[in-house]
């Protein structure tokens, strides 16, 4: 409860603009606490206002905290944040079964293409998430016809899913196939132009198009339909870091951390636009 009330403290003054005060109360958390979620929070707070100290602080101790059977969730976040070799170790050191997904995953975002599609190999019934991944490793490898074929699979099973629809958008356009990610998108739209899903993945091919202008316009559309979907928040965030509007593209990434601590898509986000910041100094 103590940690409840000095993280929701800390939130207040982020909102309010009050760093330094949550600066220091996010240090004072991470040198009080042991525990791992706790820990992980104080991470996610300290990436997604730029405190680098907090964040190093943070994961260091988490990676000698005692985790158990969290694990899994333990790992999500760290790899979340960029910090992979670190949450490898937390799911290699734990002995907990079943994350070969997770560990496929985190090769992924390391850029360890192959040995994720060899961890992916030895699942014997691979998850809608773990088929998103082979897909990604695929295209990453420049075998779009592979990955392709693999996200028709997935959307053949889960023809609804949000995940599975991007997952074959991306790879269309990872194979230079534009011309049929716009024609699948306009057909989901044509059928349901209300749907938070078919918005945001409009906005999503519109922006790896380079048209930032429409795509944040769909984006924006998607999240007045459902304030959480985190796709389009992803999207719209990007779009407005295009137009240098970085604070507003950090309030999203706040929005994105509140609901899920961690969240890859809010890293994304606070990376972006640090890259933009420094470059244009």
């Amino acid at each position: 409860m103590e940690n409840d009330a000095a993280l929701k403290g800390i939130k207040a003054n982020i909102i309010g603009g009050r760093t330094e005060e949550a600066f220091a109360m996010i240090s004072e958390l991470i040198s009080c606490s042991d525990d791992p979620f706790t820990l992980l929070t104080c991470a996610s707070l300290s990436a997604t206002t730029g405190y680098a100290v907090g964040v190093a602080a943070a994961v260091s101790k988490i990676t000698r905290a005692p985790v158990g059977e969290h694990a899994a969730d333990i790992a999500a976040g760290l790899g979340g944040m960029g910090h992979v070799s670190e949450a490898l170790s937390v799911i290699r050191s734990s002995g907990v079964e079943g994350v070969k997904g997770l560990e496929a995953s985190l090769l992924l975002s390391a850029g360890r293409y192959g040995e994720a599609l060899n961890a992916l190999d030895l699942i014997s019934d691979p998850s809608a998430s773990d088929r998103v991944v082979r897909t990604e490793a695929l295209s990453a490898l420049g075998l779009h016809e592979e990955a392709v074929e693999c996200a028709k699979s997935l959307l053949s099973d889960e023809p609804t899913t949000y995940d599975a629809c991007k997952c074959y958008c991306a790879a269309l356009l990872s194979a230079d196939c534009v011309k049929a990610a716009k024609s699948y998108v306009d057909a989901l739209l044509k059928s349901d132009k209300e749907s938070a899903d078919h918005n945001a993945l409009a906005a999503y091919v519109l922006w790896v198009q380079g048209k930032t202008a429409m795509a944040a316009s769909y984006a924006a559309k998607s999240v007045k339909i459902d304030n959480g979907h985190r796709g389009a928040m992803e999207t719209l965030a990007f779009c407005m870091i295009e137009k240098g509007r970085y604070k507003d593209a950090k309030i999203v990434a706040g929005a994105i951390n509140e609901k899920s601590p961690g969240d890859p898509a809010a890293c994304r986000i606070i990376k972006a636009c640090i890259a933009r910041e420094s470059a244009s100094r």
